[in-house]
């Protein structure tokens, strides 16, 4: 025991003494791992290299995708093109004065192009707010004046 408190200490001397008890199967299952080593080893490398030329595969297949859809060309010709069109928005922004002539703009084609609509749409949503309220008959009489 004290042979064993020395070479393991105090606390781990149960364990050496337990080890040294059985030496035999200890002897057994270190030639087992020893042996069984090289098996582990070289089925992590089979599988190692599997797996990476697999993933070497589908990397090379994609990069192919990528290489035939996406030509630098095609998007250099796309980009100049959007480029040139912000250019312009940008000059028919400033040439009708910034965002309030943009606003303006916008209203009086709305209202060419829905003008009827928009004050038949508005008449009727006055009336209908007259009914909920009671007032429909004024303004009526008053639309129709």
């Amino acid at each position: 025991m004290a042979l064993a408190q020395t070479v393991a200490g105090v606390r781990q001397y149960t364990q050496l003494i337990a080890l040294l008890d059985n030496y035999g199967e200890f002897q057994e299952n270190l030639a087992i791992a020893q042996g069984s080593e090289g098996a582990l080893t070289e089925q992590a490398k089979i599988f190692e290299e599997s797996w990476r030329a697999a993933s070497r595969r589908v990397k090379a297949s994609a990069e192919g995708i990528y290489d035939s859809i996406l030509e630098d060309e095609a998007f250099i010709e796309i980009l100049d093109l959007t480029a040139n069109i912000l250019t312009g928005v940008e000059k028919l922004v400033d040439g009708l004065g910034g965002l309030g002539g943009v606003l303006s703009l916008t209203g009086v084609l709305f209202m060419r192009a829905f003008g009827d609509r928009a004050a038949n749409s508005l008449r009727d949503l006055a009336y209908n707010l007259g009914v909920s309220t009671g007032k429909a008959y004024e303004l009526n009489t008053a639309f129709k004046q």
